[in-house]
């Protein structure tokens, strides 16, 4: 069953390390595909993810488990069960050892087998990684 109201959703998706982005009230120029029993959306609502958010989560996750070669990548080490130490990431990004993350984008991230397919583009990585070490100086 679905979450009857936003607060309801916004709880729901907390948890999974998301969050919603925005929403709005559909036409029928939008084109959406029906809903089971022919029903229309009220709402189309925008899920996504901000800052380290995800990370808690995934901490959680079956991937967070033996050897994976993205916890392995990680010079600071700042992943545990349930946490993920920001303050650790950001002092390394503002250090010479960091340049490599900064330029290319997290180790991690780059080292992970999930959604290898999905990795951005060296500058698009420094573009998010400039913005999270700025963030967190």
């Amino acid at each position: 069953m679905m979450p009857a109201s936003r607060t309801a959703l916004e709880g729901a998706l907390a948890v999974h390390g998301l969050c919603l982005r925005g929403g709005w009230l559909p036409t029928a120029d939008d084109a959406l595909p029906v809903l089971p029993a022919r029903a229309a959306a009220a709402v189309v609502w925008m899920v996504g993810q901000v800052g380290s958010a995800c990370w808690r989560a995934f901490s959680g996750s079956r991937f967070f488990a033996d050897g994976q070669p993205c916890l392995q990548a990680c010079p600071v080490q700042p992943f545990g069960p349930g946490s993920y130490d920001v303050p650790a990431c950001a002092d390394h990004l503002h250090r010479p050892e960091g340049a490599q993350c900064m330029q290319h984008g997290c180790l991690a991230r780059r080292a992970c087998p999930v959604a290898a397919a999905l990795r951005y583009e060296p500058a698009h990585a420094a573009f998010h990684m400039k913005a999270f070490a700025q963030r967190h100086c």
